[in-house]
């Protein structure tokens, strides 16, 4: 896809920064605090180019066999469909990595939590909390957004869930590959493959930097404003290159 985004405006989606995918965490991602820690000074940097900040954190309280303990003491987890306890809700595995944490509270004006009582991988499967069921596509809708970068933990895992998910519901999709951590070195790859392949634009914040985008995020509580009732879909202002053809040599999803 081209790099360019729509005049309407572009929101950053922040994944699962959490302290339990971190370094001397429960399930913890290689590179996590360095993730964190660019992540951070992005914010800090370049918050201003973007129409909307969201953030989602995992936030599991009986998510079922997603936990290998659920299938009884012994059980182990095989890191593919069932894992070590982590992220539940209230605990400290669940907060913001340290080094993000400030700038979340200045800059992000949403946190979509996932996974309460089931696995949940993308961050379109959030909602805003137990008592307000909106949707993160409902939300970023309700702003006109029409286009997404993406950031966090895991590349393999949670970003390649929510980067299908935003393709899907027509949004211009782009991954910052250098604001990303997965889990493993091939599974990583292999998830950044399949979403060049899928249409998904990979490129570095720096490249993304590179687009205009200046609308200033609206202050907390904000009244946003409704989307116009075109009856057109939102893919439809998508351009979409040949797929394989990012123009980005794609820096090492574990760094």
């Amino acid at each position: 896809m081209t790099a360019e985004s729509s005049s309407r405006g572009t929101a950053l989606l922040v994944v699962d920064v959490q302290i339990d995918f971190c370094e001397d965490g429960s399930l913890p991602v290689d590179g996590g605090a360095g993730v964190a820690r660019r992540v951070a000074a992005y914010l800090e940097a370049h918050a201003d180019r973007y129409a909307a900040i969201a953030t989602t954190r995992d936030w599991h309280i009986e998510p079922g066999r997603h936990f290998a303990s659920a299938m009884g003491k012994d059980a182990e987890p095989d890191f593919v469909q069932s894992w070590p306890d982590h992220c539940v809700a209230g605990t400290e595995g669940a907060e913001y990595h340290p080094e993000l944490s400030a700038a979340v509270g200045r800059h992000v004006q949403a946190e979509f939590r996932k996974g309460r009582y089931e696995a949940a991988y993308s961050a379109f499967e959030g909602t805003l909390s137990k008592d307000d069921e909106a949707s993160l596509l409902d939300w970023l809708l309700a702003r006109e957004i029409e286009a997404v970068d993406i950031v966090g933990i895991a590349t393999d895992y949670c970003v390649r869930a929510t980067a299908l998910d935003a393709l899907s519901a027509g949004l211009h999709t782009t991954v910052l590959t250098d604001l990303v951590a997965g889990v493993a070195e091939e599974s990583s790859r292999a998830a950044l493959d399949e979403l060049d392949r899928s249409g998904v634009y990979l490129a570095t914040s720096q490249v993304a930097l590179s687009s205009c985008r200046t609308t200033r995020p609206a202050p907390l509580g904000a009244e946003p404003t409704a989307p116009e009732s075109s009856g057109q879909a939102r893919s439809g202002s998508m351009t979409i290159a040949p797929q394989g053809h990012s123009t980005m040599q794609i820096p090492h999803p574990l760094q």
